[in-house]
């Protein structure tokens, strides 16, 4: 995206009125950004070296109002909020 990164477009998007559930691809595990992804309205946070089959997994998930979390970071998330 030239004009925005991910997580300004997910703030973005949970400031309007569009129904839309922003599914976050990023190279990054830091667990504090999965958590500003989450807290800035993202529903599923994919890392861009994940297989497809988790990409597939979130894209089903997501709709049915579940979230997806990738599954490396979420090793170091056990003190970051995600809400």
């Amino acid at each position: 995206m030239p004009h925005l990164n991910g997580l300004d477009a997910a703030r973005q998007r949970k400031q309007s009125t569009l129904s839309v559930k922003p599914t976050v691809m990023a190279m990054n595990e830091d667990p504090y950004l999965v958590g500003e992804a989450f807290r800035a309205g993202a529903s599923a946070y994919l890392l861009k070296q994940a297989a497809g089959l988790e990409l597939i997994e979130a894209v089903e998930r997501v709709p049915k109002g579940d979230t997806y979390l990738t599954q490396n970071p979420a090793k170091g998330l056990d003190d970051v909020s995600l809400l």
